[in-house]
């Protein structure tokens, strides 16, 4: 899962921590690319009340960290 916190300023971005790490009002969306795209139809503007403007960069953040996501747990199952 991923989460994406509402910081300073009303601008919403991937929390790089561990989870939970960030401080602000948070949201969790799992890493498939259906889940982010959904919850930028609204579900993070109307749950974390941040300012919409930056929405382009956020998809892209989002599905570059879902990307280093997968990429971790494929590591993780090919070490097992």
């Amino acid at each position: 899962m991923l989460r994406v916190v509402r910081g300073t300023g009303g601008i919403a971005h991937v929390d790089p921590g561990p989870r939970g790490a960030a401080p602000g009002r948070g949201i969790y969306v799992c890493p498939q690319r259906s889940c982010i795209s959904r919850a930028l139809k609204g579900g993070f503007k109307r749950t974390l009340k941040y300012d919409g403007a930056a929405e382009e960069a956020l998809g892209s953040e989002l599905l570059a960290a879902a990307r280093r996501e997968r990429e971790g747990n494929d590591g993780e199952a090919q070490g097992s």
